[in-house]
Order: structure tokens, then sequence, then C-alpha cells
């Protein structure tokens, strides 16, 4: 296996007709050496510098050898995940991973389908595997887009209702507080009316009817104010929960289009490239990771919904049914 002196996976904006320069593996892996490459094992699919083409040759004489000028040219620099030291060298479509030498020896030795990259990858950049990978990108995308919106819109529609449906509550309030201030002008006025006739008496029946329409009038308003912190706190957990929600939806739907975003930029910049292996390797990524995203995408879009709050028109039944409410009006 070998090495290249530029590291492709910290940058994406290398110009496509970049010269690669091979460096051989086995240097770089025991003394951690750049020393060029001058030669290509088939059976061992390594690359190998002039000391250790000649060794190689003397111990694996039956192997075949090409030169620095018919060797494989197409070649990635992509580090297998679970041996760091290695380069990932085949695809395993049994399995769909791919895989590092040790890996195709290890845990890939009974697969029947293992390739090298190189022989899989040519025309790649034209394939319907890449088309169709570039569309359910676009899909999952305008999917999250979307679901991004609607997370925003409905975050705003939590905070309005909130306003709306207080204001209603307050305003109901108002409606029957002012029912008892009217029937008390008129009882006064009545009373006026009379005091010619039975001054005492109803100058002290007034004084008694005023202070029970008050007092009831005061535990109307408590029953009121009651009635309202209750929806306001109601109004507020289910507001926290809508909120959290959404705020979930969103941080969720922004992770997963970083991820597809990264994975579409690596495509357009690999297909502009003669690196196939490495466009195949990010082409089996980008399958891989819509795969996973795709359950949580279509969750969060229906997930993304908020509760409507409703207010019974009750408030005034339950008043009207006040124990002295009809006594006095």
């Amino acid at each position: 296996m070998a090495h290249s002196r530029i590291d492709f996976s910290a940058s994406l904006t290398q110009d496509s007709d970049e010269v690669q320069e091979m460096f051989c593996e086995h240097c770089d892996k025991h003394g951690k050496q750049y020393v060029p490459v001058e030669g290509f094992c088939e059976e061992c699919f390594d690359y190998l510098c002039v000391t250790c083409l000649k060794f190689h040759k003397r111990y694996m004489d039956s192997h075949t050898i090409k030169d620095k000028d018919n060797m494989p040219q197409d070649f990635c620099q992509e580090k297998c995940s679970i041996h760091q030291d290695e380069l990932v060298k085949f695809y395993c479509q049994d399995c769909k991973k791919l895989t590092c030498t040790k890996c195709k020896i290890q845990n890939h030795w009974s697969c029947s389908r293992v390739s090298y990259l190189p022989a899989l990858v040519p025309g790649i950049e034209n394939s319907q595997e890449i088309k169709e990978l570039t569309e359910n990108l676009d899909e999952i995308m305008k999917d999250l887009e979307n679901t991004e919106k609607h997370v925003y819109i409905n975050m705003n529609n939590v905070a309005s209702q909130e306003t709306k449906i207080l204001d209603k509550v307050t305003k109901k309030k108002k409606e029957i507080l002012l029912v008892f201030e009217k029937h008390q002008k008129e009882i006064i006025q009545d009373f006026e009316k009379e005091i010619e006739e039975i001054l005492k008496r109803l100058k002290q029946g007034k004084k008694e009817k005023i202070e029970k329409i008050q007092e009831n009038q005061r535990k109307v308003e408590k029953l009121l104010n009651n009635e309202e912190n209750e929806i306001k706190k109601k109004i507020e957990i289910i507001k926290k929960n809508d909120e959290k929600i959404l705020k979930t939806i969103a941080e969720e739907t922004s992770k997963m289009k970083t991820k597809l975003n990264t994975i579409s930029t690596e495509l357009v910049h690999h297909q502009g490239t003669d690196r196939r292996c490495q466009l195949f390797i990010v082409m089996k990524k980008g399958q891989e990771i819509i795969e996973q995203l795709k359950p949580d995408a279509d969750k969060h879009c229906k997930n993304n919904s908020i509760h409507f709050y409703k207010v019974d028109a009750q408030l005034l039944n339950r008043i009207e049914d006040f124990p002295t409410f009809k006594k006095f009006f």
C-alpha cells in the first residue's frame, strides 16, 4: 500500500489536475519515511520502493510486479477506520463495506465478492449509482429544509398562540366583571326609587345587598383569577414541550443537513477529478448516511407539529351557576 504527501481528506478545494506522488507503504508504516514508489505487486496490492521491491522479488518470486510506468495510478488516501495504519483498498459487495488488507483477511475471508477498488471504479463518475445517490441527497436535503422551515413557522405560532389565548381569557374575564358592575348599578338605582317609602329598611337592605354583591364579586374575581392562572400554567407546559421538541428537530435537522452537504460537496469535487476510487468511497459513504438519516428525517417531518390551544366557553356558565348569583340578580 502507498501514501500521498497530500492530505486530500482535509481539503476539498484542490485542483482537479494536481499530480499526486506515491510513496512506499512499508517504509511509511515501519519507519515513517516517505520513499518514492518504483513498482506495484499485483498479488499483494502494495506499492513498493526500490529497496522493498528488491526484497519482495527475492521472497515472493512468484508474484507479478508492475513497474512505475505500468502500475495502477488510480489510488486513494482513505484510512481504514479499524486499522489506522492501513489504507482502504477493497470493497466487499456482500457486506457492502470498504476494507483494508487486514480487514479483508480477518472479516471478509468467507465473502465471495471482495474486489480491488481500481477494478470497480472505471466510469463511476457517470454511473447510474452515483446519479441515484445525488438524487437521493437532493431529495432528503429538500425534505430537511422543508422540515426546518416548518419548525420555525411552528415556533412563531407557539409564541403567537400564547398571546392570543391569554388576551382572550383576559377579555372574557373583563366581560364577566362588567356583568357584575351592571347588575350592581341596577340594584342601586332600584333602591334609590324606594328610599322615600321605606327609607330606614331600604338603607339597611341596600347596604346588606351591596355588601353581599361585593363579596360575591370578590369570590368571582378570585375564581376567575384561579381559572386564568391554571390556563397560563397549562399553556406554559404545552408551550415548553412544543418548543423543546421543535428545538430538537431544528438541531437534528441542521446536523443532518451538514452531513449531507459534506457528502454532496465531496461528490461534486471528486466527479471533477480522475480519482475514481475516492469517488467510489464517498458514494458508498453517502448511501450509508442516507440510509441512516432517512428514518430520522421522516420522523422529524412527521413530528414537526404543535398543539393548538382552545378555551371552552364555560367561564360565564360557571359564574351564572354561582350559588348567590341568581338570588341577587
